[in-house]
């Protein structure tokens, strides 16, 4: 299971907040969908899931925290589009 807890991620030094505390779960064995509209933080939350962007909080795969790596995004993530 793909989850994220407290992740916020800040626009620069003093920037607005794009992600506020955002707690997930991503159910495994099943799709899974993150919508909104245009702008609103779906990609900005993959990536920092990911550890693609600098963030505050946790991310985990199968309860493991998440070092992004480039194997691990290849085996164990199949799509983020």
């Amino acid at each position: 299971m793909l989850s994220c807890q407290n992740l916020t991620v800040q626009a620069g030094p003093g920037g607005p907040l794009i992600l506020d505390h955002t707690t997930a779960r991503f159910l495994p064995n099943g799709l899974n969908a993150v919508i909104g509209p245009s702008g609103c933080g779906k990609t900005t939350l993959m990536k920092a899931i990911l550890g693609i962007l600098p963030s505050t909080g946790e991310a985990y795969l199968n309860n493991e925290t998440i070092r992004c790596t480039e194997d691990l995004i290849v085996r164990n993530i199949p799509c983020m589009c």
